[in-house]
């Protein structure tokens, strides 16, 4: 029973692991004559991945985490190279070339890593948050981050409906089983490395996803510890919220929106059920109790158009 039960544990790590990391490839080159580079070394600082590029000068490098990287690269008669700034993102093969300049002295040369403003293998409209931009929005929630995103009206993507759109954390799925839409369990948007926001024509895999598609890469510390602290005032209004002026029933019946029983109606309902609330046996436990619903209450006139039947929405 417990080596079914880890075969499919493990199943389900590898699985996600492969849906997660990515690939680096690219080609190294003389920088004078165009002529490759066979049998250069390139590795990423800092991890234990690398490759050697072959006879035509081509590498790729299989299972790089997201992040962003150095990359060094190393030819015998050749400086040494570094590229900083090197971006590895989910699902998608990140290209960097090295073009090496002969040399007798080993002196290493940095250079930062250039981002292609069109990515030529890509088939689909994204947008990618790291956790550096998702640390500077005011955001609570994933969904807050959605919302900023083009395409994205009302916590629906493309137009389509909730139950159209598909959630995956870590490569695995993760949407929610009720009504197929949302999230499965709340993500703190502070322990993301990763999200990105999928629309148009993604790949045959997501096929449940047919308006759009939430990617979410959880951040790996290793043994640090980290976290967060926040604070908000005047509710989630800002400090800039102004209070909304008092409702009246009686001006909702002079202008036509309510007729006298409506108004008669509301008054009664409202008073009654502030009462059952603080007269029910669960108060003697939670001592909670609900102020009374009017602020200014006065139906003594036999015109209602005289009542005064205002409420402040303060409370």
């Amino acid at each position: 029973m417990f080596y079914g039960w880890r075969s499919r544990l493990y199943s389900l790590s590898t699985s996600s692991l492969a849906q997660t990391n990515s690939k680096i490839t690219g080609v190294v080159m003389d920088r004078s004559t165009r002529e490759p580079l066979p049998a250069a070394s390139i590795r990423i600082e800092g991890l234990p991945l690398g490759a050697q590029a072959n006879e035509r000068g081509e590498f790729f490098i299989l299972n790089v985490p997201i992040g962003n990287y150095t990359l060094i690269c190393n030819v015998i008669g050749y400086a040494p190279l570094r590229i900083e700034g090197v971006r590895v993102s989910s699902d998608i093969t990140t290209n960097q070339n090295f073009e090496l300049d002969s040399t007798v002295l080993e002196v290493t040369e940095t250079v930062t890593a250039d981002r292609p403003l069109v990515a030529k293998n890509l088939t689909y409209s994204r947008t990618i948050f790291d956790a550096s931009k998702i640390k500077a929005l005011p955001v609570v929630s994933i969904n807050e981050v959605v919302l900023t995103t083009a395409g994205s009206f009302a916590g629906n993507l493309r137009g389509g409906r909730a139950l159209d759109q598909q959630f995956t954390l870590d490569g695995a799925v993760a949407t929610g089983s009720v009504g197929n839409s949302g999230q499965a369990f709340v993500v703190n948007p502070y322990m993301i490395q990763e999200l990105e926001v999928k629309t148009g024509t993604y790949n045959v895999e997501y096929a449940n996803a047919l308006s759009g598609l939430t990617s979410v890469v959880a951040r790996d510390d290793g043994h640090r510890f980290s976290g967060n602290i926040e604070f908000r005032t005047l509710g989630q209004k800002g400090l800039d919220w102004t209070k909304p002026p008092p409702l009246d029933l009686v001006d909702a019946f002079k202008a036509g929106e309510i007729n006298a029983g409506d108004m008669r109606a509301l008054i009664n309902v409202a008073i009654q059920a502030t009462k059952d609330f603080n007269e029910a046996p669960a108060r003697d436990q939670d001592e909670l109790e609900l102020l009374f619903p009017f602020t200014l209450l006065d139906t003594s006139s036999g015109n209602p158009s005289e009542w005064t039947a205002s409420f402040s929405r303060e409370n």
